[in-house]
């Protein structure tokens, strides 16, 4: 269940992000944008738990990139927010 709604939450986020970021809001598009990179994050945890061996430095490092572009996305909203 916690799968599939990080699944659906992330596909909304990809869907979503650039539309409304164009026809509504920057800062909008930019969270939404936030979210779908850390339910990215979350998928990648799932998946990291169940890796080869191999693999984890990659998805630890995927996840890092995720999560540090998530806090650019927020940062960008924020300062366009109170500019």
């Amino acid at each position: 269940m916690q799968n599939r709604l990080i699944t659906f939450v992330l596909t909304l986020s990809i869907v979503l992000a650039p539309l409304l970021g164009f026809l509504v809001s920057p800062i909008l598009g930019l969270v939404i944008l936030a979210c779908g990179l850390l339910a990215t994050v979350a998928a990648l945890q799932a998946v990291r738990e169940q890796a080869h061996p191999g693999a984890l430095k990659l998805l630890t490092l995927l996840m890092g990139v995720n999560v540090t572009l998530a806090i650019g996305c927020l940062g960008a909203a924020a300062w366009l927010m109170f500019s």
